[in-house]
């Protein structure tokens, strides 16, 4: 990153995956030690879930919508991200992206997914997008 911006991509990381190699990109390189500390957590316990939380609702106040999708994701608050994507970004094609990714496995996934294309997509005034929901909601 020639702008050594850590924040610039850090949606993309998390949503790949590259979570550990992301936290270890802040401490070597930003010398932001109390976000590595952060981030060093285990989302999965509900008192640093809650924390993460609170930070992802104070960014989306500060109008900071990449960001707080970001900790919604690490917090495994899908819905919300994807609300955030959908209403704030204006980003469908992220939304189905992270639909897709995160909840592969789940029955859930089908019929949220099949309910963004109907409510989101099939609306929308790009061709692109619109020809892209009719060929999803053919395979789903």
């Amino acid at each position: 990153m020639a702008s050594r911006n850590w924040l610039q991509n850090c949606l993309s990381n998390i949503i790949l995956g590259f979570y550990y190699f992301y936290c270890s990109f802040i401490i070597r390189n930003c010398n932001q030690t109390s976000l590595f500390s952060f981030f060093d957590l285990d989302f999965s316990i509900p008192e640093n879930k809650n924390r993460a939380l609170n930070q992802a609702y104070k960014l989306r106040s500060k109008r900071r919508y990449d960001h707080a999708v970001a900790l919604f994701l690490l917090c495994h608050a899908i819905d919300d991200a994807i609300l955030i994507c959908l209403h704030n970004l204006k980003d469908i094609q992220l939304a189905i992206t992270i639909t897709r990714l995160y909840d592969m496995n789940t029955s859930r996934n089908s019929n949220y997914l099949s309910s963004i294309i109907k409510d989101h997509v099939i609306q929308s005034s790009d061709p692109f997008i619109r020809s892209m929901g009719y060929w999803m909601l053919v395979s789903i």
